[in-house]
């Protein structure tokens, strides 16, 4: 597994991005949230109601989840794979839970 890791507007999507075309696993995470503009629902996150969400919490879909900014956002178990690309998320649970190496990449640029 990748994380690209980075400061705002680095260039981390964009390399998600070039990755996913080489065979990389984008992994895409679920929120509660509104849309912003310009995203696209099913490759920037999958938005969904709040109660769809604890449904998942419920199920223990999840293999991490948190609350930022009164939104709920996390990932799926079913979406994880080694070859999987995380741009955000609590990694180190995922590790933890897959037993997968993950490789940290930290995108410095303007």
């Amino acid at each position: 597994m990748i994380e690209i890791i980075g400061k705002n507007g680095s260039g981390k999507s964009y390399l998600a991005n070039k990755l996913y075309h080489l065979g990389f696993k984008r992994n895409v995470g679920y929120t509660t949230r509104p849309m912003r503009n310009g995203e696209i629902n099913g490759i920037d996150y999958f938005f969904i109601t709040k109660e769809k969400f604890e449904e998942y919490i419920a199920n223990n879909d999840f293999i991490e989840y948190k609350i930022r900014n009164g939104f709920y956002y996390g990932i799926l178990k079913e979406n994880i794979s080694n070859n999987t690309i995380f741009v955000s998320g609590d990694v180190q649970k995922i590790k933890k839970s897959t037993g997968y190496n993950i490789l940290k990449l930290y995108v410095d640029c303007d």
